[in-house]
């Protein structure tokens, strides 16, 4: 075969097995398209839902007893719930995925999703259900998502920085606040048209709408809650609730609101009942810690204390708290509905939050964690202990008694016979000599024989004596090439002393330098020739000087 083509089927055989060997992990389960609710009849019951933000998990809580009854896995960082208004679904705002997730609020099975390439910052949902206004702070963006298969309807450009969002009972417009402008933009979902903005000034942080459409906007900066027309925008009524304001809840009447405050640093804080109708503020519940979100089920309000990871149930007609429960998780937001189907326990897809999987054969069994991750449409619960058959978990993990009083008995060497179920006294028992299997009469049916535990090991056969090895030839000497010389080898000379500390240092001598003889030393070194000497020019006579002929001397007359 020639070697090209080995190579290539080499190639292809390491393919394959990367593909299918032992090397590929199984990869996530497909997502489901959206779907609806596998509860659709049956038996109802008010549920409480709170995100825990850090575990990626919806906390199902139920709205009477305040136990965490199932815990739904999400993807990364639920922020934002609510619930749809026949309480079959739960839409779920992820800050760090950038999506809503769809789940069957019955079962926490995953029904849909929808990308939304930005980080959610509110959710709200019409009162037929039909409907999704999402808002994205950080993009100055509003998302109309179709509540029933998520798909993204129309995308709103604002600009600036966006905060809560509200639909209209009937779906047809809605609302986005812009805080840090003291705006609210209201948005015609029917023709895509957005208005201009209505100025109210303050710091707007929550929206509601009533179910005769009155508009109810939370002024933070005011303490203030307003009630705006919801055709031209302007406010009807305006009534003080009290510094700190921070969630607004309406009941699903348009009676009652109610309204979460947080006081100081360090300071408790409150939630202030406000009548619609008269327009005035009512009982003050106070709390321990300012609260975060707000609902409503059953009669009750529901509140959230993040700092203190506790859900808080209120009782308005009272004025005071009804009870209280730590959730020991973080928690962010809540929503809550009085008609959620309730599913059998087989098909709920919960993940407890203390349930660990012991490991038998351990006195101290470690745990083994709960798989929590993104659901994927896959339920996820918890994994039960593996149990022998016939027998049943026991306290440290093992296998304990079947049934009745009776105790397991433990293994014996084989011919220790046990009575009345009482074991034998373990004691040394030599490896017994294998014998011939018992032989069966014709016509019967050879006793199953048991299995031998302890096997005596046979004792190896006696070699044969084998003939002594005869000694090989001596080889002959090869006689060398003639002509051919072996270098002789210089003995290395003779090492130094090492000095002790007891001994003195050696003294080195100077070796006498070596003179290197000429490089050819029959040829005497020619001297060098002499020079020539050359004669310099003649120079011509100089000039004879004559002398100059003395003056004569000058007489001076005397007087």
């Amino acid at each position: 075969m020639p070697r090209s083509r080995r190579f290539s089927l080499l190639v292809l055989a390491l393919a394959v097995l990367v593909a299918c060997g032992p090397f590929s992990r199984p990869g996530p389960a497909p997502t489901p398209r959206p779907g609806r609710s596998e509860v659709t009849g049956g038996e109802r019951a008010p549920r409480v839902f709170v995100a825990s933000t850090p575990l990626d998990q919806v906390l199902v809580v139920d709205a009477n007893s305040l136990q965490v009854l199932a815990r739904y896995p999400t993807d990364s960082a639920p922020s934002r719930l609510v619930v749809s208004p026949d309480g079959t679904r739960l839409y779920v705002a992820h800050q760090d995925a950038k999506l809503v997730l769809a789940l069957d609020a019955a079962t926490g099975r995953e029904l849909g999703r929808a990308a939304l390439g930005a980080r959610p910052s509110e959710i709200a949902i019409d009162g037929g259900g039909t409907r999704l206004l999402v808002t994205s702070a950080d993009v100055g963006e509003a998302r109309l998502l179709d509540a029933r298969d998520l798909s993204v309807r129309q995308v709103y450009q604002m600009g600036g920085q966006v905060g809560a969002a509200a639909l209209s009972p009937d779906g047809q417009r809605g609302y986005v606040a812009r805080p840090t402008a003291g705006e609210i933009v209201p948005l015609d979902l029917a023709d895509a048209n957005t208005p201009g903005a209505w100025s109210l000034g303050g710091r707007p942080i929550a929206l509601a709408t009533a179910p005769d459409g009155t508009l109810y906007v939370l002024d933070a900066a005011g303490g203030a809650l307003l009630a705006v027309d919801p055709a031209s925008g302007a406010t009807r009524n305006r009534l003080a609730v009290g510094s700190g304001a921070i969630g607004l809840a309406l009941d699903a009447a348009g009676r009652t609101a109610y309204v979460g405050l947080g006081g100081d640093a360090g300071a408790g804080g409150a939630v202030v009942v406000v009548d619609l109708a008269s327009g005035q503020a009512g009982k003050r519940i106070p709390l321990d810690a300012p609260p975060g979100a707000l609902a409503i089920a059953a009669g009750s309000v529901y509140a959230t204390v993040p700092t203190r990871e506790q859900l808080v149930q209120l009782d308005p007609a009272a004025g005071s708290v009804r009870a209280s429960a730590s959730l020991s998780d973080p928690i962010a937001g809540i929503a809550a509905s009085n008609q959620v189907p309730v599913a059998a326990p087989a098909v709920a897809a919960r993940v407890p939050s203390v349930q660990p999987t012991a490991t038998p054969g351990f006195a101290e069994a470690p745990v083994i964690p709960t798989y929590v991750g993104p659901s994927g449409g896959r339920p996820v619960t918890a994994t039960p202990a593996p149990t022998v058959a016939g027998t049943t978990p026991g306290p440290a993990g093992g296998a304990g008694a079947s049934s009745g009083d009776a105790v397991p008995t433990p293994l014996a060497p084989p011919g220790a016979a046990s009575q009345s179920g009482t074991p034998a006294p373990a004691s040394p028992v030599a490896a017994p000599t294998p014998g011939p299997p018992a032989v069966a009469a014709p016509g019967q049916t050879p006793a199953p024989q048991p299995p031998d535990v302890f096997q005596s090991i046979p004792a190896p056969p006696t070699p044969s004596p084998q003939p002594a090895p005869t000694a090989p030839p001596a080889p002959s000497p090869v006689p060398l090439p003639t002509g051919v010389s072996i270098p002789t080898i210089r003995p290395f000379p003779t090492p130094l002393p090492i000095p002790t500390p007891l001994s003195p240092l050696p003294i080195f001598s100077t070796p006498p330098p070596v003179l290197l003889p000429p490089l050819n030393p029959t040829l005497p070194p020619t001297p060098p020739p002499a020079p020539t000497l050359v004669p310099l020019p003649t120079l011509p006579p100089l000039p004879t000087l004559q002398p100059s002929a003395t003056p004569a001397p000058t007489s001076t007359p005397t007087r």
